[in-house]
Formats: structure tokens, C-alpha cells, sequence
């Protein structure tokens, strides 16, 4: 997988449906190579200095995330798996073999590996970071406070505590 910024005539040019993720108003346009038997894709980025978040899972599917689009690419097949809008950015995206984390600065999503929605959860405060296991999610917030979230339940485990 290369990945390299290009110029928006050449994003273009490239066909709609492999332009997996567009904003209007757009600044930035990344080319996402994935060989020659998947070819490549792109994505528009309105901001010039938030880069995007690329992660892939074990299950060969590679998580994007920018601004507020949310697109997972399953690299076996070349299908989008998930493709979803989000009403805040996206900070942080974590894959372990079970599970994908996506921390949004509102809410945490969690995905099954299969691209399916586990859960979503408002979170009290603007989060920061997430760290996450089989069973946790532990979500810190701009305020230091640390929550841990059952990856099963989406209940909390614990109740918000000062770091």
C-alpha cells in the first residue's frame, strides 16, 4: 500500500466509486495504492494540516478516517465495508482481532470485524485517546477524567475518575 498526496485535477480524474471519501470544498487529495490487483482510491481532505488516520486490521481491512468520514476498505475484495458520516471529527482509530475502536471528539463507535456496528456511545466530555483490549475501552477525556467502557455491553465499567 503507497499512499501519496496528488493534485485535485488528478483526483478528477479518478472514477467516483474509488473516490471513497469527498468533501465539498476540499483542500488536500490523497491517492490510496493498493496494488495492482485492487488498483487505488482517494479521499478529500478539507483541512491542510489534519492528516488522515489509516489503520489496518487483522482482518485485512483498512480503517480511513478524516475530518468527519469514516470508510473501511476490505482489502480482500476491494468493497467498502463501512462508509459513515460523523457530526464531529474523528480523532483516533484502534483495530485488535475482534474489535475496531473509532474515537470521534462526541462519541465512541465500536465496529465487529466485520464492519458491522457493535455500539455507539456518547461520551460526557471531548475525548482525546482510547486504548483498548479484547474486553476494555479505556476512553480518556480533555479533561484528564478516564472511562472504561465493557467492549461486550457498552456499559461502563468505571465511573469517570481524575487521571
Amino acid at each position: 500500500m503507497r499512499i501519496k498526496n496528488i493534485e485535485q485535477s488528478k483526483f478528477n480524474e479518478i472514477d467516483k466509486v474509488r473516490q471513497i471519501i469527498v468533501h465539498k470544498n476540499a483542500r488536500r487529495f490523497t491517492l490510496i495504492d493498493l496494488g495492482e490487483q485492487l488498483g487505488h482510491y482517494a479521499i478529500s481532505c478539507r483541512s491542510d494540516l489534519i492528516e488522515p488516520i489509516f489503520v489496518l486490521s487483522t482482518q485485512q481491512i483498512l480503517w480511513i478516517g478524516i475530518d468527519q468520514q469514516l470508510v473501511a476498505l476490505n482489502l480482500n475484495t476491494g468493497h467498502i465495508i463501512v462508509s459513515l458520516s460523523s457530526v464531529t471529527n474523528i480523532l483516533q482509530i484502534l483495530a485488535v482481532d475482534t474489535v475496531a475502536a473509532v474515537l470521534t471528539e462526541s462519541e465512541l463507535l465500536l465496529f465487529n470485524s466485520d464492519g458491522s456496528i457493535r455500539f455507539i456511545k456518547g461520551l460526557p466530555e471531548l475525548g482525546s485517546s482510547i486504548s483498548i483490549s479484547d474486553s476494555d475501552v479505556e476512553i480518556h477525556d480533555i479533561e484528564g477524567d478516564i472511562l472504561i467502557i465493557d467492549t461486550q455491553t457498552g456499559t461502563f465499567k468505571q465511573s469517570p475518575v481524575a487521571a
